[in-house]
């Protein structure tokens, strides 16, 4: 551009477009300035979910099956079934990240923390850093076994069941099951 384009711009006559440029100017820059926000936003607000509900379920029928399988292999036990109940789920702790920001005014002082996950990228996008997983917390057993009214089998399922789970035996109840019955 050269300085004849400028002299003309700001003569009396040309005050629409100069009025027209100044906005579209304007309107672009605050176009970009919400366009960055708005990415920017989303970007803060998007936290990671540590492990969804569909895979602790899954886990939780994982083991219940498992017992199954291990139990039923028990000398006298013969078809068993089993049902674990949760105190609480799995969990998992996530590494995070703390900003302080510190501002102190004439006669006030405050502090502003913040806590975002700290991510990682492996591969196939950005995940959590996990620290620590915890297993879920078992409340209680129920063993429905065809050998269940046998006092011997019944010690031995409740001695594997304290075994496997880290329960005490009061929490696991053995029961004979139905005949032909599924449980």
């Amino acid at each position: 551009m050269n300085e004849s384009f400028f002299r003309q711009l700001f003569q009396p006559e040309n005050k629409g477009k100069r009025n027209r440029m100044a906005a579209a100017f304007f309107l672009g820059v605050l176009l970009l300035l919400c366009g960055r926000s708005a990415f920017f936003q989303e970007k803060e607000t998007e936290q990671p979910q540590p492990a969804a509900k569909t895979e602790v379920r899954q886990e939780e029928q994982d083991i219940q099956k498992e017992m199954e399988e291990v139990l039923s292999c028990v000398e006298g036990a013969g078809r068993v079934r089993v049902m674990v109940t949760y105190r609480s789920g799995a969990e998992q702790v996530l590494a995070m990240e703390e900003r302080r920001e510190e501002s102190s005014k004439s006669t006030e002082a405050s502090v502003q923390t913040e806590q975002t996950v700290v991510l990682a990228d492996n591969g196939d996008g950005q995940n959590p850093i996990v620290l620590k997983e915890q297993s879920p917390i078992v409340e209680g057993v129920v063993i429905v076994a065809e050998g269940g009214e046998d006092p011997v089998v019944c010690g031995r399922l409740t001695e594997a069941a304290q075994a496997l789970l880290d329960i005490p035996s009061h929490k696991i109840a053995v029961l004979k099951m139905k005949q032909g019955g599924e449980g």
